[in-house]
């Protein structure tokens, strides 16, 4: 299984990363590779470089859409607490409090430890936060960080989320040009137009609730 691995790995890398890669290539072509059921190791017949070898070819049935679905939903969540962090200049090594409930905190449970590993967050609660926190939108919905800080700064917190705001109402101006266009919404597959108008909701959502983060800022 490693060998396999480090083979992908090589294949990858070459493009960016030639001498070293080819050379490890040769070094690694003596030892015995085992063929994976649904992968292909493609090489060029005649020859045993690196730079005339296939990519490592995935057979579509091994595609795990679930799985995707479900990571990209963490990345964007991550992604988003450590906006809020970067913002209010939260040190690295300081772990937070996550105010989170819905379907949501029973997806966060699921997870777990990855979203607390990777975000440095050290509690996931249910509970409203006491004393200063900040919010950010996930999905359309409004939660909130506590813990960031001795002292949050509501200065830093009211500029962050009107830049924001100003980022989604930028896409929602974009995306209603191309809804409003009869060549997109006439000739654009089915599936596309209606992928363009459930972004629009989503960012309407996200649009709403950051709103009503800043209202409660004041």
């Amino acid at each position: 299984m490693l060998r396999n691995v480090i083979d992908a790995i090589l294949r990858l890398m070459h493009p960016v990363m030639p001498f070293i890669t080819e050379t490890l290539f040769e070094r690694f072509e003596s030892l015995p590779m085992r063929e994976i059921e649904g992968f292909a190791f493609e090489v060029t017949p005649n020859t045993s470089t690196l730079c005339q070898s296939g990519w490592p070819t995935p057979n579509d049935e091994l595609r795990d859409e679930v799985a995707e679905e479900a990571y990209e939903r963490v990345r964007s969540l991550v992604t988003a607490i450590r906006e809020v962090r970067a913002t209010n200049q939260v040190k690295p090594k300081r772990l937070i409090t996550l105010h989170v409930n819905g379907p949501l905190a029973d997806d966060i449970m699921r997870w777990s430890p990855l979203v607390e590993t990777l975000a440095g967050v050290d509690t996931v609660t249910a509970d409203d936060p006491e004393g200063q926190s900040a919010s950010f939108t996930f999905e359309g919905d409004e939660y909130r960080l506590s813990n960031l800080a001795d002292a949050l700064d509501a200065g830093a917190e009211r500029e962050r989320l009107e830049k924001e705001l100003a980022t989604i109402e930028k896409s929602i101006g974009g995306i209603k040009g191309r809804l409003s266009n009869p060549g997109y919404v006439d000739k654009a597959p089915a599936h596309l137009v209606q992928q363009t108008r459930d972004q629009l909701a989503q960012l309407e959502k996200d649009q709403a609730a950051t709103k009503a983060a800043l209202d409660k800022i004041g």
